[in-house]
């Protein structure tokens, strides 16, 4: 692994295709390499303990001709160098409410940002997330619920007496437009995270676009949504990493610098 001392490094554990579209990044791993658990942790201790890589992402799902357990591959990331926010420690910060000291994964953390870009207030809204998954679901539901939502979390199950309620709704549940229209709160806003690829179709999101367009006062779509600022805040992450391990690595160089005098 070869890079300049000052530019900023993301390194990205993929056992499946290719990097993540818009990151500087590097895949340490190969689709066509039968890798066990005790190599691929040895990889991530290798970026863990180098100073010049500052973020690490693990793209999911963990494909592999060998059974990987994601758990462990997960929380082998350094928590300061987890930017996208999935290990134990940064997941009970935020579980706590500690949201200055951990890394917000970027799914939910971008749809903040499209639920404050819209202008609507989130204290005191009832908010619904549909599905809850330790990337967007649950995350989603201590971010609401930390800036003073009522948040209810959902399985999609009987969903249209929940959803009728919702001043916002959050529809994080991979299964395309299991949210019909007619459901939707007049003037809610609506956060359509699903992308299903549908054979001989568009993209379809988990909510039903046509029918609600005319009961949403605002909804993301699919694509070009969700997607997108999931990146941009991705980026805004890395970029806060790079500062505060910079930062670190230059006051360790100047105290040993120092010591040697």
């Amino acid at each position: 692994m070869s890079m300049g001392r000052n530019l900023p490094y993301m390194a990205e554990l993929s056992l499946a295709d290719s990097p993540r579209n818009g990151c500087v990044s590097v895949s340490f791993t190969s689709l066509l390499t039968p890798f066990l658990l005790p190599q691929v942790l040895r990889g991530i201790s290798a970026v863990n303990r180098n100073p010049l890589v500052h973020g690490l992402i693990v793209q999911l799902p963990l494909d592999s001709m060998n059974p990987i357990d994601t758990e462990k591959v997960i929380n082998a990331v350094n928590p300061e160098k987890d930017v996208d926010g999935l290990t134990h420690i940064n997941a009970g910060k935020l579980s706590r409410g500690d949201l200055r000291s951990c890394f917000i994964p970027c799914t939910p953390s971008g749809c903040m940002e499209l639920i404050r870009q819209a202008g609507v207030p989130v204290v005191g809204k009832n908010a619904l997330v549909v599905g809850r998954s330790k990337i967007v679901g649950a995350p989603m539901h201590d971010l609401l619920l930390w800036n003073h939502a009522t948040t209810i979390i959902y399985l999609p199950l009987f969903l249209s007496s929940q959803v009728s309620r919702a001043d916002i709704l959050v529809v994080a549940a991979g299964k395309p437009e299991i949210v019909k229209g007619e459901w939707v709160k007049v003037g809610g806003l609506v956060i359509d995270c699903g992308i299903n690829h549908i054979p001989g179709k568009r993209l379809l999101g988990d909510v039903h676009q046509p029918s609600a367009l005319q009961r949403a006062a605002f909804i993301t779509p699919v694509p070009g949504g969700v997607g997108p600022m999931t990146v941009a805040m991705l980026m805004e992450v890395f970029l806060h990493s790079v500062t505060v391990h910079t930062s670190t690595y230059n006051s360790d160089r100047l105290w040993r610098s120092l010591g040697s005098h």
